[in-house]
């Protein structure tokens, strides 16, 4: 698996579910949305993303997703990130953690 290309795939679409209501978030909560993404090389990825509360309902929500090419290393080593917001509707982003491959 490209891990570069994975990394960046993936960034893209947190940035998307960062710009998303705190309401349609939550929603996310004890669900995984998994799909596919195509990288420029042409591979196919796929991604999934969770939600949670952090720390208690109502809460902050943390959103946590991996993307790997569905190769045997990749799924176990999956590249992650993830954000919180906030009940005000704040976003951080975590540190991407793209592994040693």
């Amino acid at each position: 698996m490209d891990r570069d290309e994975a990394a960046g795939l993936l960034r893209r679409e947190m940035t998307c579910y960062t710009l998303r209501s705190r309401f349609d978030l939550a929603r996310l909560i004890g669900q995984t949305e998994a799909y596919a993404v195509e990288g420029a090389s042409s591979v196919s990825y796929q991604v999934e993303v969770n939600g949670y509360w952090d720390d208690e309902p109502g809460g902050t929500i943390r959103v946590i997703a991996g993307i790997d090419d569905g190769g045997f290393r990749s799924s176990f080593n999956p590249v992650t990130d993830g954000f919180l917001m906030d009940a005000a509707g704040v976003v951080e982003m975590e540190d991407l953690d793209t592994g040693s491959g």
